[in-house]
């Protein structure tokens, strides 16, 4: 069943997209600086320092990023998902002006870990190794 603009978050303050962005740019050039293993090192020993600190947004694509790179990762700590995001502003966008097409496709390129977490990324933008 397809998806409905209805179900996605629309409160671009809620989504803060200024920030989301920072973090998916930083994430991306750690992961690409550091490699994985010590990537995963790193964020998981600051992960309750950043439960804290990020927003929840910037924190749900964070986690879902470590279960990606990581499947036998698991995040067993609160965090409220609620409505799923789009991670892409522009995507977002094109999608409220009507494009259910690229919300269908970017669910379905979404790897499961970043829909467990309430994020629709498509595929690409975070497959930085």
């Amino acid at each position: 069943m397809a998806m409905r603009i209805e179900q996605i978050e629309t409160n671009k303050t809620y989504i803060d997209y200024t920030t989301l962005n920072l973090t998916k740019k930083v994430l991306a050039k750690d992961l690409k600086e550091l490699g994985k293993e010590q990537f995963l090192g790193t964020y998981y020993t600051k992960l309750g320092f950043y439960t804290k600190t990020w927003s929840s947004t910037a924190l749900r694509y964070l986690i879902a990023l470590l279960e990606y790179l990581n499947p036998a990762f698991s995040y067993n700590g609160k965090i409220s998902i609620g409505k799923p995001i789009v991670a892409d502003e522009n995507a977002f966008q094109e999608i409220m002006n009507g494009n259910i097409q690229l919300l269908d496709q970017i669910e379905s390129k979404t790897p499961s870990a970043f829909k467990k977490y309430g994020i629709l990324s498509g595929a690409g933008e975070h497959m930085v190794l």
